[in-house]
This record gives structure tokens, sequence and C-alpha cells, in this order.
């Protein structure tokens, strides 16, 4: 009977540490979409100051609005200038926005969120890609490492509570495990989702720069 309430014991602390690994680990992922949104902003803010310092893990999207803002306001006059540079501010501030949103809903364990911001920051990433900006695509590559870890621990986290309710102690003792067993279809699986999130971007980005491509030709 001792011996009973000893395992018992020895399993809910496991339990217990398994999940303030996994929050953590939720916390840790999702942070890089606050750092993103965060690092967006103030290359925009040092952009329109003057500076030339940039922070690599911010959006490319943001700096080639700031970019193109910057060419426009050179022929309009003044007025008009003030009016495209708030424009093209609120431009950077929605699309920082979205990631900020992604990292809210992915702490609230909204899986879907998260995947949706990395599918994002991955475009993002093979958009300074194809302006040769390598070290930019370097820390892209990081931060959707990152977050992978993120949705895999929501993904985890939302299984072992799931075990807990229902009382399935097999699925419990594998996901409590310090490296839970995974088998080849599920290995498959996160391949071809891992390859997805990268490669539709990855299309959407080519489609896009046939299109351009098209368009100069003209």
């Amino acid at each position: 009977m001792e011996q009973i309430i000893n395992t018992a014991d020895m399993t809910q602390i496991s339990v217990s540490k398994k999940l303030l690994t996994l929050e953590n680990q939720i916390k840790g992922g999702t942070s890089w979409f606050f750092w993103v949104a965060g690092m967006s902003i103030l290359n925009s803010i040092i952009f329109f100051t003057g500076g030339s310092v940039t922070f690599m893990i911010g959006l490319g999207a943001t700096q080639f609005i700031d970019g193109f803002v910057s060419a426009l306001v050179k022929d309009v006059s003044s007025g008009a200038g003030s009016i495209i540079r708030v424009i093209g501010f609120g431009l950077d501030f929605l699309f920082a926005g979205v990631f900020a949103i992604c990292g809210i809903l992915g702490r609230k364990r909204l899986r879907w969120a998260v995947i949706t911001g990395m599918v994002l920051y991955g475009l993002d990433g093979l958009f300074a890609l194809a302006f040769g900006d390598w070290l930019s695509t370097i820390f892209h590559v990081i931060a959707l490492f990152g977050l992978w870890k993120g949705q895999n621990a929501i993904k985890e986290l939302i299984l072992l509570e799931n075990s807990l309710s229902t009382g399935d102690l097999v699925s419990m003792q594998k996901l409590i495990a310090e490296k839970p067993p995974v088998d080849k279809a599920t290995y498959q699986k996160n391949i071809i989702r891992f390859f997805l999130i990268i490669g539709i971007p990855f299309f959407l980005l080519l489609a896009f720069m046939f299109v351009m491509l098209l368009f100069n030709s003209k």
C-alpha cells in the first residue's frame, strides 16, 4: 500500500515538473513574437530619426515600408510627406501588432496562432533572403526554431492535460518522460508540417517575384 502511495506521489511530482517545463517552453517560444514586434517598431523609430542601427530580428517588411516611405517623401511637399510618414509608421505598427497578437494568443495555448505567425515570419525571412540580407535570414531561422519548440510545447501540454482529465496513465507516462518516444508516423508528420511552414511562404515569394519580373519586363 505504501509503495502504491509513493508511486502516486512520484507520478504527481513528475507531472507537476513537466507542466512547469512546458509552460516555460511556451513562454520562451512565444516571447519571440514580442521581440519581433518590439524590434520592428524600434527599427522604424531609429530609421525615421536618422539612426543607422538595425536589429536583425525585426521584420524585413517594416524595413521595406520605411525605405519606400523615405524614397516617396522626397518627391512631395513637406505636408504630404508628414502624412505619408504617419501612414507608413501606422503600417509598421499594424505588421508588428499582428506578431504581438500571435504571441498573446500563443500564450493562451492557441497553437494555430503560433503556426500562423511562423508562416508569416517565414515569409518575411524569405523576403529578406531575396534581398540578400543573410544575417537577418539567419536570425529569422533561429527565431522560427524557437517558435517551433513553443508550438510543440503547447501540443504536449494539451495532450498531458487531456491524459490527466481522462486518467490515461500510459499516455501520461510517455508525456512526462524526459525524452518521450516518437513513433515514425508522428516524426514524419512533424517533418511535413515544418516544411509546409517554410515551403508555403517560399512558393508565395517565388510567385510574387515571378509576377514582378513579368511586370518589369513589359
